[in-house]
């Protein structure tokens, strides 16, 4: 007997590309009518009233989004019935909570999770993305990589990027070392959460950047973090002995990356920690990779 889609669920989180999102529901429909699904839902921070309306017309419900740090997957009839969880475009770390919430759950190894290439074979032996800081379930997936089965489905290129990601396609059909569901909650230490779950915030989180004040949020966050533990005061220090009297004429930043890693946000931070102590007044930064809300800031 053929296996049965019962649900498919897609989420998305990004609220600032509009044109990436609607490619995402694209492919998401394309799915629907390809696999009839009994069930099909979309949770996005996004979704304009006509748009909500023309979904439900498809048969697709809109549940308010969630952070999946208590969701639970539905108990299934029989052993022919399958989810499908597509969180192309999702927050990672909504997608930790996913699986630590489900982890070794009977329920799944009855699913099947889409995704924007976090789970996969990795170029190093232990490679953990830098975005899987602190991530659990994420680590254990992939320190348990040999126990799953990941398929690249295909490569997407985002509006603001300029190389493909591979969405991949995860099944998790053995039983999986630690129990993971049991523990206490992530505590999500300089992690990127939503910005619109603010109740979820934690001493020490960062936000997913769609505004000038959510960059602002976190780089005041590593800027007080720095302060807290004498990190930029040692090194302030350092740097004023190097200068021997000297003094700044001008900053300038080549090359400094992606501002929506947590690496490049705490050069920045630093950065500025400088600009601020010496008083220098003239800062240029020259990034081929930025959007245009990061050259804005």
């Amino acid at each position: 007997m053929a296996a049965v889609l019962r649900h498919l669920k897609g989420v998305w989180t990004d609220l600032l590309r509009t044109k990436d999102r609607l490619g995402n529901l694209a492919v998401l429909l394309a799915l629907k009518d390809g696999l009839n699904p009994q069930e099909c839902s979309y949770e996005s921070p996004i979704i304009p009233d006509d748009e909500r309306e023309f979904l439900r017309s498809l048969g697709v419900s809109t549940p308010e989004p969630q952070d999946f740090a208590e969701f639970q997957i539905p108990p299934f009839a029989d052993e022919h019935l399958v989810d499908i969880y597509f969180m192309v475009g999702c927050n990672w770390t909504l997608v930790n909570n996913f699986l630590q919430r489900n982890w070794n759950a009977p329920e799944l190894k009855q699913i099947l999770l889409l995704h924007y290439g976090i789970i996969r074979r990795q170029k190093r032996l232990n490679c953990i993305r830098e975005k899987h800081y602190a991530l659990n379930a994420i680590q254990r997936a992939l320190m348990n990589f040999k126990k799953l089965r990941t398929e690249n489905w295909y490569s997407y290129v985002s509006e603001n990027d300029h190389v493909p990601f591979p969405v991949s396609a995860t099944e998790f059909p053995q039983t999986l070392p630690e129990n993971l569901k049991n523990q206490a909650k992530t505590v999500y230490r300089w992690c990127f959460l939503p910005s619109y779950l603010k109740s979820k915030w934690q001493f020490q989180c960062l936000v997913d950047m769609s505004t000038f004040d959510h960059v602002t949020f976190n780089l005041q966050m590593l800027q007080s973090y720095y302060q807290a533990t004498g990190f930029s005061q040692e090194y302030l220090a350092d740097l004023e002995k190097l200068l021997e009297g000297r003094r700044i004429r001008r900053i300038k930043i080549l090359g400094l990356g992606r501002m929506d890693t947590l690496n490049i946000l705490e050069q920045l931070a630093f950065v500025l920690a400088i600009k601020d102590h010496f008083g220098v007044t003239e800062v240029s930064s020259q990034e081929p990779l930025a959007s245009n809300l990061k050259k804005d800031i």
